[in-house]
């Protein structure tokens, strides 16, 4: 029974964090409160992500370590927010926490890696959202925080990451050709070649030597 309710309190929060065609009524609301879940609550959206970084070859009992310390997230935050909701999606737990500044949830992340990273081999990324919304769009909310992870992940940077703090570049595979030769164009918009080429590098926050010769502007995108 208990797995069962566990399933169906994950499968409800899925639709109020994933769906962006689920219609948030009174109806849904009531529905949560039924199984112990406040959605109306004012809330913030964490994604964690927990992985085994060593090269044991069992991978039953690498699965069995992760699943151990995710269990000691899990307690980490419902003792930190005893009110927040949780799901597991995917190999993601994913957490709607009361709503807190910035730094606070900084330090709960800080909090959640130190927890995690104290076992051997083992490491975590947090993608987290960039404000609070109301409980009717928080599909905007996780979708923000699973971006924050993924970009955490791909760039190999720090274990957490806000999404205010992504750069642009982080999503130029999402980005179209045209969008990026708009951007580009109007963000160097009234320079000369070589100090519009100047002006990009320190955009870019890069330190590298000019050439003489330089006749074009040598960019990551193709603005041609």
């Amino acid at each position: 029974q208990k797995s069962m309710d566990e399933n169906l309190r994950s499968r409800f929060v899925g639709e109020w964090l994933q769906n962006e065609n689920v219609i948030i009524n009174t109806n849904f609301v009531e529905r949560g409160r039924r199984m112990g879940l406040e959605i109306t609550n004012p809330r913030r959206v964490i994604i964690i992500s927990v992985f085994d970084n060593g090269t044991g070859s069992d991978s039953l009992d690498e699965m069995r370590k992760v699943e151990r310390v995710e269990e000691r997230v899990k307690n980490v935050i419902r003792r930190l927010d005893p009110d927040s909701i949780y799901m597991k999606s995917s190999s993601n737990l994913v957490f709607a926490i009361t709503n807190r500044k910035d730094s606070e949830i900084g330090k709960i992340g800080e909090m959640l890696r130190s927890t995690v990273e104290e076992q051997p081999d083992m490491k975590v990324v947090i993608g987290i959202d960039d404000k609070c919304r109301p409980y009717t769009m928080m599909h905007i909310s996780y979708s923000k925080a699973y971006k924050a992870l993924q970009s955490c992940l791909r760039t190999k940077g720090e274990g957490i990451r806000f999404y205010s703090d992504i750069n642009m570049e982080i999503f130029t595979d999402e980005i179209s050709d045209m969008s990026k030769k708009e951007y580009v164009q109007k963000l160097f918009s009234g320079y000369e070649q070589l100090d519009c080429w100047r002006h990009y590098m320190i955009w870019k926050g890069r330190s590298r030597p000019l050439q003489r010769n330089c006749i074009c502007i040598r960019t990551p995108f193709n603005i041609n």
